[in-house]
């Protein structure tokens, strides 16, 4: 379980499915992820034997820069347009996926 206070700040609108970006899939040996908006946690299920906390926690931290660097194009995507912001960091997600899955298993 993680704890992601600035999740709890983030409008119901934007909020985003970790399935629907495709986040379980970066890692073998990930089970689920779980959001709760109300205590600002993630829970992770995963198989230790395919999968460790720390490639589990580089992955994120690769997917909070990823987003980072695209912050000003996700910014112009209004609320009645979280489709397409979705879409759009799908692509991100997408773009970056092998690279980020690479790099969490060199570790």
């Amino acid at each position: 379980r993680l704890q992601l206070p600035l999740w709890k700040h983030v409008p119901n609108k934007w909020r985003v499915d970790f399935h629907t970006l495709g986040l379980v899939d970066w890692l073998p040996g990930i089970r689920d992820f779980h959001l709760n908006s109300v205590t600002g946690t993630v829970l992770i299920t995963y198989d230790t034997e395919q999968v460790s906390e720390h490639q589990i926690l580089h992955v994120l931290d690769e997917m909070a820069r990823l987003l980072w660097r695209h912050r000003k194009q996700l910014a112009r995507f209004r609320p009645e347009q979280r489709d397409e912001a979705l879409a759009y960091m799908s692509k991100l997600v997408e773009a970056h996926g092998v690279r980020l899955r690479a790099e969490g298993h060199e570790s």
